[in-house]
């Protein structure tokens, strides 16, 4: 009987642990925010050192003279800025489960 009882209680808890993930939103993963505006992208880049970013974001870095990565603040080795399709479809796919 014992054990029984504490069988119900962790299904019960399991249950109400389950509900409550539901009704709170998930919060978007790390790596779908951008590392200067920490806000979820909707326009990834790949820049010359290894990091995404917002496109806005980057470009605005780049325009204030900087050419230093935001992320390890060493010398860029090129402006290029690389869309990044693979993220970019994650995060729709993202958006689309969350709503």
């Amino acid at each position: 009987l014992g054990h029984r009882n504490k069988i119900l209680r962790l299904i019960h808890k399991s249950a109400q642990d389950s509900q409550a993930k539901k009704t709170i939103p998930d919060a978007p993963p790390t790596e779908y925010l951008c590392p200067i505006t920490q806000e979820l992208i909707s326009d990834p880049v790949l820049c010359a050192d290894g990091f995404t970013y917002e496109r806005v974001a980057m470009e605005a870095w780049l325009a204030s003279g900087k050419r230093t990565s935001p992320m390890t603040n060493e010398k860029l080795l090129h402006l290029v800025l690389t869309p990044n399709r693979t993220l970019r479809t994650l995060i729709q796919r993202y958006r689309e489960e969350s709503m």
